[in-house]
């Protein structure tokens, strides 16, 4: 029974073998999977059209099981974070296959094969690999928040109407309304540091058995902040994911007009509490490093590599924003790397401000190595790589002349740069997939147990 999987070692046996993989389906893959899945269990399974993407692509719920509570995972709400395509191919062939863990979760299961498939579209060159970090960063493609799934549901906000759903959160809207869910699980993924959760409940037992799932399958524990303003540490790598007014107040707390354009609309958790359904969020590292777990304290304290990390975010930013300024009147605005490199401009602002204001309020206490090694390279190096990526692809995009390839040139010779320091000092270790996938799998399960249970998760 799933009440007793409060040890990971019979988690492990529901979730069974996870076969290794060397890199992620693609939207095409995932839908030619789902109608096998369909064919292979017609009396168990169906698969529905919930809606259409912006570019026409049809967006599936593959339903499995007709159990009392109705329980929703969702793939792709970060199209650059593809772990959850390969966590639903194992989970929902391993709930067919497995009649008695069907019946045991007591569930009704709705997998979203791919929320965002013109996303993941951008992404797919890098699915196949090589899975490195210079690579990855490269290829990767994130849409402005205000173009996001996750971030555009409605929310009511001090008498004030909020969000713009896109038609892929339209369709999430329809599917939440119709089935209430009582567990909604978002399933993401980070490229370096620790594995961490988010809850919107639970106790102890509970968070302890989510941070057992990432010990047992050898991932590290994220030894750094959560990345969601206004977020509480419940546990080592566990946070509170908590609502649109609360992040609000979080980041107006550091600055009203940086919280009035961060936040573009509530997410997935804000609208599933409409209707009682609780969240899971499963946040995985594709490389760890043994640093990013050190909890010996450094020479320095947590406020100075807080303001240290905002102030390289900061210069970062202004390399990209000199960039954006000079060549704004070439740059193609159709292009879906534009909105997408202004964005990763702004947020890395956002994130150094967020960064200044918690320095004042963090104490004097020494950081642990840990948090010295997340703030500075799991974040920071990170988000900087990532801003280049998208802002060379710009300019790939863009009517070639001789500006841009000078621009073309000089921002490849820096990234180029940090790749190779990331490379040589810092390139971390590849987490296999399978266990990734088996994390997630293993989070699911359990948090479908306490579900069915009537425990908070």
């Amino acid at each position: 029974m799933i009440n007793d999987t409060i040890h990971t070692a019979a988690l492990s046996d529901l979730v069974g073998h996870v076969a290794e993989r060397q890199g992620f389906p693609t939207v095409d893959e995932m839908n030619q999977f789902a109608r096998r899945l369909v064919s292979d269990y017609p009396g168990l399974t169906s698969l529905t059209s919930i809606g259409a993407s912006r570019s026409g692509d049809e967006l599936f719920d593959l339903q499995i099981g007709s159990g009392e509570n109705h329980i929703l995972v969702i793939g792709n709400p970060h199209p650059d974070e593809p772990i959850g395509l390969a966590t639903i191919q194992h989970l929902a062939t391993r709930l067919c296959e497995n009649g008695r863990l069907l019946q045991t979760t007591g569930s009704t299961w709705h997998f979203v094969l791919c929320i965002d498939p013109d996303g993941t579209r951008l992404n797919e060159a890098w699915y196949r690999g090589p899975i490195t970090r210079s690579n990855v960063a490269r290829n990767a493609y994130r849409p402005a928040t205000g173009d996001q799934i996750e971030w555009t549901f409605p929310v009511e906000h001090e008498g004030v109407s909020v969000g713009n759903p896109v038609p892929e959160t339209q369709a999430l809207m329809r599917l939440i309304e119709v089935v209430r869910p009582r567990l909604v699980v978002s399933l993401h993924n980070a490229d370096f540091g620790g594995g961490y959760f988010y809850v919107t409940g639970g106790d102890p037992t509970y968070w302890k058995a989510l941070t057992d799932i990432l010990t047992h399958y050898g991932v590290d524990l994220e030894g750094g902040l959560p990345d969601l303003p206004g977020a509480n540490t419940l546990a080592p790598a566990v946070f509170e994911l908590v609502s649109f007014g609360e992040t609000f107040k979080a980041l107006a707390a550091v600055d009203p007009e940086l919280a009035q354009q961060a936040l573009t609309g509530g997410s997935t958790r804000d609208y599933a509490a409409r209707f009682g359904g609780q969240m899971l969020v499963c946040e995985l590292p594709l490389w760890t490093d043994p640093r990013g777990t050190d909890t010996r304290e450094s020479a320095f304290t947590f406020a100075e590599v807080l303001r240290l990390s905002a102030t390289e975010l900061k210069e970062s930013a202004g390399v990209f924003e000199d960039h954006l300024d000079k060549l704004e009147p070439l740059l193609n605005k159709n292009s879906p790397f534009y909105p997408a490199a202004v964005d990763a401009f702004q947020t890395m602002i956002e994130t150094a401000e967020s960064r200044t204001a918690d320095a004042e309020s963090v104490g004097s206490r020494l950081a642990t190595r840990a948090e010295v090694f997340t703030e500075m390279h799991g974040y920071t190096e990170t988000m900087r790589l990532r801003a280049a990526g998208t802002l060379l692809r710009l300019l790939a995009d863009s009517a070639l002349c001789p500006e841009i390839k000078q621009a073309q040139m000089d921002l490849s010779a820096l990234f180029n740069a940090w790749t190779a320091e990331i490379e040589a000092d810092r390139p971390g270790h590849p987490v296999p997939i399978s266990n990734l996938v088996a994390v997630q799998c293993a989070a699911i399960l359990l948090a479908a147990g306490r579900v069915r249970d009537g425990e908070p998760v």
